[in-house]
């Protein structure tokens, strides 16, 4: 089973000043970048092992799993997708639960991504449309992600941070580096930040590596 993750616009309702929300996590029948799209039932049979477990899927900032923002409290299936409600831990002194609860009640992120494995038979590939069907989803987390599923709104937002430099570099902390990363990166390029890393920072730099294949394509 290989490890995904699919993205798309947020839909919640509101964040309150407790931090709780809802929303949907996924919309059944969205077709994202990699030509993936969640088939309703998909969800049913992982949430049925989450239920049965005393479990749900984690809440994370930006699929770090060393950043869990919060808990989720009810998950399920209706007839538009994945349907849930979490709460956010602002009480608890994580930085990055405060910065997602602030970027969510001013609407600057508006994304969720869901990370799942696909089990064997879980996806078809329907040629007349160009697209994989998932049909079987192992839900592992849903995480509150900066970039939408529109990739035109992803390169725009790319473009307007690298005119100024104090954007780009706030850019680059919400993507997922530390302030001193951002800053040994825009000082000296991707080699300056491998050059010191440890090992605990070496999956966040993989992926932003990838990450950083939208700004090339500017």
């Amino acid at each position: 089973m290989n490890y995904k993750t699919l993205n798309r616009p947020f839909e919640v309702k509101a964040v309150t000043e407790e931090g709780k929300f809802s929303g949907y996590g996924s919309i059944f029948g969205n077709v994202d970048l990699h030509r993936d799209v969640i088939m309703p039932g998909a969800f049913s049979k992982s949430l049925a092992r989450h239920k049965q477990n005393g479990t749900l899927p984690e809440m994370l900032w930006q699929h770090s799993m060393r950043d869990v923002v919060g808990v989720y409290d009810s998950m399920e299936e209706d007839d538009k997708g994945l349907k849930l409600a979490g709460e956010l831990f602002i009480k608890d002194s994580i930085p990055e639960a405060d910065k997602a609860y602030t970027l969510m009640r001013r609407k600057a992120v508006t994304g969720m991504s869901i990370g799942f494995n696909i089990p064997k038979g879980g996806e078809d590939y329907n040629k007349e449309k160009d697209i994989w069907e998932i049909k079987e989803v192992d839900l592992v987390e849903v995480s509150i992600v900066t970039w939408p599923a529109n990739p035109e709104a992803q390169i725009e937002s790319v473009k307007s941070a690298l005119d100024n430099p104090r954007e780009f570099e706030r850019w680059l902390r919400d993507a997922g580096l530390s302030s001193l990363q951002a800053k040994r990166l825009m000082s000296g390029g991707f080699d300056a930040l491998t050059q010191k890393r440890d090992a605990d920072e070496q999956g966040e730099l993989e992926a932003f590596r990838s990450l950083m294949g939208i700004v090339k394509s500017c």
